[in-house]
């Protein structure tokens, strides 16, 4: 029996109730791991909201108030302007899958037809796992990119001069306007901490990273009144590359005196401060071999309300009658609300 279009429409509907049983070998990649879809944006890491674009509030000072003062002291009260606010745009992307009805003629069998469908949706989503790696661990977007998310290059930023000196590079949009729409010049605390290094060794980069989680490990004036503050609890993370990664592990076997038979027996178990160091295969092609350290508590990937991978209904393709299309979108963008509470540690300073 001929399938119709509606036909196969309502089989795809049927089919992504239920993804199991189909099984492949893929062969669709040269990274070992995703990590931006696959470990960042998961749903309990994201965040919603609504408007024309994600913004928030900055306090850039105190009010200069207070003072040491004796008996019968005149009063002199002045209200000083000490907040401003940031602003991120929504960024879209989207990917799509689709079937021609005659395809699914020369499936032989229902089961046939499912695995298809299955086949298709996994080709779609991996390009979107593909496009999420790149936008989050590529390049700074530059001047004049109105499409591309802000990733993790965009708000932390190499330097070869250790400090709070994550300055954005010339050329890109975060230098043009602005991490967020402020100007690190007007508001010189809206740097990260960034520094170099030469040797994976203890006296090197150790030092240095030590030097760098205490640099950005800052904690309110007051606790009790801080309640409207954005973080949400220090999460830190580290990520680094295989250049990286292998000797951290060489490094770890060196402490050990009783390693056993095991002849690499710290394979996957570095740590600093007692936080696992997660291996990023993606940046395997970054010369630099950065150290970036995030703090997940100040850290946001939000999505617009009702598009977070948004999955609409089957429909016909326009001009091709005989094709059904699926498309998939998300709009969102990642908000850094405090720079200075993450960092990067880099051989260079090539962000892109």
């Amino acid at each position: 029996m001929e399938l119709t279009v509606e036909q196969i429409a309502d089989l795809v509907n049927t089919t992504l109730t239920n993804l199991g049983r189909a099984k492949v070998t893929d062969l669709t990649s040269d990274l070992q791991e995703y990590t931006a879809m696959s470990q960042i944006m998961r749903e309990n890491r994201v965040t919603f909201d609504d408007g024309k674009s994600i913004s928030f509030n900055f306090v850039t000072g105190d009010n200069g108030q207070a003072k040491n003062t004796g008996l019968f002291a005149v009063d002199d009260v002045n209200v000083n302007d000490v907040e401003t606010t940031g602003s991120v745009p929504w960024k879209h992307n989207t990917t799509n899958y689709a079937y021609d009805r005659r395809e699914m003629e020369m499936c032989s069998g229902a089961s046939q037809i499912v695995n298809l469908i299955k086949i298709r949706r996994m080709a779609g989503m991996i390009s979107f796992a593909k496009l999420y790696e790149d936008n989050w661990w590529g390049g700074a977007p530059l001047t004049g990119d109105t499409s591309t998310p802000f990733g993790i290059k965009y708000w932390v930023v190499k330097n070869a001069v250790a400090g709070f000196t994550g300055t954005p590079a010339s050329g890109t949009l975060a230098n043009a306007a602005g991490c967020g729409g402020l100007s690190d010049t007007a508001y010189p605390r809206w740097k990260n901490y960034a520094a170099p290094y030469t040797a994976i060794s203890k006296e090197d980069l150790v030092r240095a990273w030590r030097k760098a989680a205490t640099m950005t490990l800052f904690k309110p004036p007051i606790d009790k009144d801080m309640p409207a503050s954005y973080n949400t609890g220090d999460k830190y993370a580290y990520y680094v590359n295989y250049n990286v990664y292998g000797p951290l592990e060489e490094m770890l076997e060196t402490q050990n005196d009783n390693l056993g038979n095991d002849i690499a027996s710290k394979d996957g178990e570095p740590v600093f401060h007692r936080r696992p160091i997660t291996y990023v295969p993606y940046l395997d092609d970054d010369s630099d071999d950065p150290v970036y350290g995030l703090n997940w508590g100040e850290f946001k990937i939000v999505f617009l309300q009702g598009e977070y991978f948004r999955e609409d209904p089957p429909e016909k393709a326009p001009n091709q009658h005989t094709v059904v299309r699926v498309n998939v979108d998300c709009t969102g963008n990642t908000v850094l609300h405090n720079r200075r509470r993450c960092f990067v540690l880099s051989k260079g300073t090539t962000n892109n």
